[in-house]
């Protein structure tokens, strides 16, 4: 039921629209993603632009260039993507290609009449192998231009180059990467899968010498499965007549097939893209991985005596709603398989194989007067898979080379949704969890809180409104990855009236952030009110720098103690940055004086300790 609306912006005139996309003028707004930027490592040793384009009407005419690599020596690769947009117009989803290989998957905020700019900067270092030579480069984003939805989106992406082999990591870059994809560049067309549609399976065989390997996957709903985990299970999607209530449930489970049997799973992250909900809530602050779309890692080192033999790989999406498990149109999925490379050959068997079937229970009643709908469901579902593998130059070597790997993995799914007003308005509490353990990944922990509560009313006039609470939470502990977020907003729209009067609209959002690694730290709290940021403190890698606050307006410490209730805190270990500025906060409050947060004493100590303890998860 979830709607996606580009919402008008009256034209301050500050701003000047050109033809080719691009805006000129002062009160561009900057739309940005909250997020660790990643390590630079001195000044990089070449730079090169990639592409250049303006995509109006783009369905169907993706960009079609060339990747070349920097005529120097270097060791880490990061793409940074330049948009500006100006007009009306939704969000759009983009699919970054090299060759056959997807490597990054982003989304466009909403523009403005005024115009809009953002910017993403993401390490590709683990494509290396790829980016070592030069390749077909293909971007595809569709997009629709005319006289109601007028925005174009300039891009320009540009490739930093490093050198700083002290930084690589030994066996961090995989030898080879193979696409699971439909390998559509040599036609220059982009190499998704579109499921159900398309069936997203190679065949392959890896050489023997392949002692590890992994597969990466990229996988977004699209059109009626957008917003997947708002989706009732069928038998409910008739309960309101003359509203229309997308099916097949709310879990989307996201599979991996070998030689037809499933070896893992896993739950997606529900992606909010910038016209979801209600867009007054994604605007100058996008939501969680908006830029940067999840890619989802399964460690297929368990089963490369299938893999050395030949084996059918395949990903699919299935909802656990129906006996075929079915699912709406346009999940967009492909993966590429990372394979590290020894020098002796290897055999071996699978010698333990537990999958069991998607457990799934669902609870739902319509009130007798046909007005309210309360529907809520359970998914789990556990795997464990073990292979004896040896490694050696002969068979006798081998004999005492034996070790086990495995892949074990527990994953589960909450969901309740509330209807009421005939199904006008709706609420949805979920939370996606699980835990994956293997011989190659270690072990990798994730849970994804959402909670919406949306209203939407057609007369007289168009209207929107919604909270949303959401977030994640990650931990690897083989990498010493840490991180947690967590975005809290409310949003409105109102449409015009047919005398004049309107659209009016407006939200407000925050977001906290802290991610931590074994060599760094970044912390960043940030609120927007009204399209404009009004607090933005942010602290990276560890104790020795101040904390930088960007802007705070007069009027900032009211109103977090008013937008911050107890009950969105949880607990003092992970929401411990709350505490940081619930504390400034109050004493700005009370003194009535205006007091910076880089000095103010009591927040540097703050964010000592927490520095010094890392995100309690």
């Amino acid at each position: 039921m979830w709607l996606r609306v580009p919402i008008q912006h009256h034209d301050d005139g500050l701003n000047k629209k050109t033809g080719d996309g691009t805006v000129e003028g002062n009160n561009v707004l900057e739309v940005f993603q909250v997020y660790k930027p990643p390590n630079v490592y001195g000044s990089p040793v070449f730079v090169s632009t990639i592409m250049e384009h303006t995509f109006a009407f783009s369905y169907g005419r993706p960009f079609v260039g060339t990747y070349t690599p920097a005529p120097v020596n270097f060791t880490h690769v990061q793409f940074t993507l330049s948009t500006t947009s100006a007009g009306r117009q939704f969000d759009r989803l983009a699919l970054v290609f090299v060759g056959d290989h997807e490597v990054w998957r982003t989304s466009t905020a909403e523009p403005t009449n005024s115009g809009i700019h953002f910017q993403y900067t993401k390490d590709m270092t683990r494509f290396l192998p790829l980016l070592q030579s030069e390749q077909p480069f293909i971007f595809e984003m569709g997009n629709l231009v005319d006289e109601t939805y007028t925005g174009k989106f300039a891009m320009t992406l540009t490739a930093q180059f490093y050198f700083a082999p002290e930084q690589v990591r030994n066996g961090s870059v995989a030898d080879t990467i193979i696409p699971v994809s439909a390998r559509r560049s040599a036609q220059h067309m982009p190499s998704q899968f579109s499921l159900p549609q398309d069936r997203a399976a190679v065949t392959l065989t890896l050489p023997r010498t392949v002692h590890q390997a992994t597969l990466l996957i990229s996988a977004s709903g699209n059109a009626a499965e957008e917003f997947w985990y708002s989706n009732v299970a069928s038998e409910f999607k008739n309960s309101f007549p003359g509203v229309s209530l997308d099916g097949y449930g709310p879990h989307r489970e996201l599979q991996v097939y070998v030689n037809g049997r499933l070896f893992a799973a896993t739950f997606p992250f529900p992606i909010i893209f910038t016209g979801g909900i209600a867009p007054g809530l994604w605007r100058p602050i996008v939501g969680i991985s908006a830029y940067d779309l999840p890619m989802y890692e399964v460690d297929l080192t368990p089963l490369l005596p299938l893999l050395w033999d030949g084996a059918d790989i395949e990903i699919k999406i299935e909802s656990g709603d129906l006996k075929e498990n079915a699912i709406g149109r346009d999940w967009i999925v492909s993966g590429n398989i990372f394979a590290w490379t020894g020098t002796a050959e290897g055999e071996g068997e699978v010698v333990e194989y537990t999958v069991e079937p998607l457990d799934i229970t669902t609870v739902g009643r319509l009130s007798p007067d046909g007005t309210n709908l309360n529907v809520s469901s359970v998914a789990t579902r556990k795997g464990f898979v073990k292979s004896v593998l040896r490694f050696g130059d002969n068979k006798e070597e081998r004999k005492g080379q034996q070790q086990e790997y495995f892949s074990d993995f527990h994953i589960k799914s909450r969901n309740a949704q509330m209807y009421t007003k005939s199904g006008q308005r709706q609420r949805v509490l979920a939370e996606i969890s699980g835990m994956e353990k293997s011989t190659a990944l270690g072990e990798h922990e994730y849970r994804y809180p959402l909670d919406v509560d949306s209203f939407y009313e057609f007369s007289p006039v168009f209207r929107i409104s919604a909270e949303v609470s959401r977030g994640m939470t990650v931990d690897r502990k083989k990498s010493g990855l840490s991180l947690w977020t967590h975005q809290a907003g409310h949003a409105y729209y109102i449409g015009p009236d047919g005398q004049g009067n309107g659209p009016y609209g407006g939200g407000a959002t925050e977001q906290g952030y802290i991610e931590s690694t074994s060599t760094d730290q970044y912390w960043r709290t940030v609120r927007a009110v009204n399209g404009k940021v009004v607090r933005d403190l942010e602290v990276y890698d560890g104790l020795d720098q101040d904390a930088e606050a960007r802007q705070v307006n007069d009027n900032g410490a009211e109103e977090w103690l008013q937008r911050n209730p107890a009950g969105t805190r949880a607990t003092e270990d992970n929401l411990m940055f709350f505490d940081c500025l619930q504390d400034y906060n109050e004493r700005v409050f009370i003194s009535k004086e205006r007091i910076e947060p880089q000095d103010d004493v009591e927040v540097k100590k703050c964010i000592k300790r927490m520095l010094g303890r890392g995100p309690a998860l």
